[in-house]
């Protein structure tokens, strides 16, 4: 072969490769189908939107006129029994509400300042009574069922209905809607087994989440078990003055975390060890007491006794609410997400992995 033909020949690929259409770089080729199974979704944003709820219904508490009657409460959502006026996360059972309850109306003549700001929704995945695994601030647990419906629990604990849809787009982003009106925009893996999704309502807080795809179901197991976990949050700080109703309203506020070991012993009792930060210190607890694994793969301990540990002096509490959902990891471990309600005022998420 001469010289000029070799020339003419790579002249010609040359072309040829100029012609071609260019190479895409995004992912493609998801559809619905990608997404089906169990997923457990884990509202990241919760935390900071209760702090935000809680600043937003004090914030119309300002001179200048009167602020009118006090709206009711809502109820504890799913919270343990005790929690005064819902504390900081108690909130509505509803899709999602965690945090106060509804505002009380101005009075006539009331000032610049005195209405209550609009408190912030964060989002309908978390606090779900639908959720399989009921009404957990801040985590849910949802089926997809690979031809667009969403499937949580119905009427009734062993009952099951469509409570929402979804649509996937080739490259692999996504909306979702329930049908009690929340909306999100949402990416997914091209495997379908994580989403990350962000609400899309306008006024409602755009909460940030994440939906994991998990095991169908769970069955008790008699194997000790040991999992570590991690957790933060927000804690309100009663400002501790005036009258009683006055007392409870947050003051200030102050970040909550902790890390810790749980040991299941395979026949119903577990031990829990903490190290744990709040505005009261940092303190070392071990707890004791029985837990329980449903169908639907929640975890929920009952405290017994928790004493102070590792040279911690002073006087220690029990959790009021201790919650997880498992999720199985890529190499057949146990893993998942955790929701700690240290008190009252306290309530914090974190992750829960297998050791």
């Amino acid at each position: 072969m001469t010289r000029s033909q070799t020339m003419y020949i790579l002249a010609g690929l040359l072309i040829v490769g100029f012609g071609m259409p260019g190479v895409s770089l995004a992912v493609t080729g998801c559809s619905n189908a990608n997404l089906i199974g169990t997923y457990n979704a884990q509202v990241s944003s919760a935390a900071l939107t209760g702090v935000l709820n809680a600043l937003n219904s004090t914030s119309g508490s300002t001179s200048g006129g009167s602020t009118g009657s006090t709206g009711s409460t809502g109820n504890t959502g799913g919270m343990p029994s005790g929690t005064s006026n819902g504390g900081l996360f108690g909130g509505d059972t509803g899709f999602g509400n965690i945090g106060g309850g509804t505002t009380g109306s101005t009075s006539s003549g009331a000032s610049s300042g005195a209405t209550t700001a609009q408190t912030v929704n964060p989002g309908g995945f978390g606090n779900n009574p639908k959720s399989f695994g009921g009404a957990i601030p801040g985590v849910g647990r949802y089926y997809f069922d690979g031809s667009g419906n969403i499937v949580g629990q119905g009427a009734g604990t062993s009952t099951q209905a469509i409570i929402g849809s979804y649509s996937v787009s080739t490259d692999c982003s996504a909306t979702l809607s329930l049908q009690t009106g929340e909306t999100f925009s949402a990416i997914l893996s091209s495997d379908g087994s994580d989403i990350l999704f962000v609400q899309a309502n306008a006024g409602q807080g755009g909460a940030v989440g994440r939906l994991s795809r998990g095991a169908t179901m769970c069955l008790a197991s008699s194997v000790v078990q040991s999992f570590g976990f991690s957790f933060f949050g927000a804690q309100a700080i009663p400002s501790g003055s005036g009258s009683a109703s006055a007392a409870n309203i947050p003051g200030t506020f102050a970040p909550a975390s902790g890390i810790g070991t749980i040991t299941l012993d395979g026949q119903g009792g577990f031990a829990l060890r903490q190290w744990a930060y709040t505005d009261a210190g940092f303190k070392q607890t071990a707890s004791v007491g029985a837990y329980s694994i449903g169908a639907d793969c929640s975890l929920r301990l009952t405290f017994a006794n928790t004493t102070g540990a590792g040279g911690t002096t002073g006087s220690v509490s029990s959790p009021m609410s201790f919650r997880g959902l498992l999720v199985s990891g890529p190499s057949g471990q146990v893993n998942g997400v955790v929701v700690e309600q240290v008190d009252a005022n306290t309530l914090g998420m974190g992750d829960l992995i297998s050791q």
